[in-house]
């Protein structure tokens, strides 16, 4: 089960993760934050749609 607290984080961590791209890193590491920002782009989705279930939200257009 997904918290609050879980999908704040998430959001917190991709926030700081493209900053990082802006500022400048090497390709090494830019790979590996990529990699991170795909899984957790895929752990973020998954929360939405926990949330919008819990809350009988309507799916969204074109998802």
């Amino acid at each position: 089960m997904t918290t609050v607290d879980r999908v704040r984080w998430i959001e917190e961590r991709l926030r700081f993760l493209e900053q990082r791209l802006e500022q400048g890193v090497s390709d090494d590491e830019r790979s590996a934050i990529e990699s991170e920002i795909e899984t957790l782009h895929k752990e973020a989705g998954a929360s939405r749609r926990w949330i919008r279930r819990l809350f009988g939200l309507p799916r969204l257009p074109g998802r």
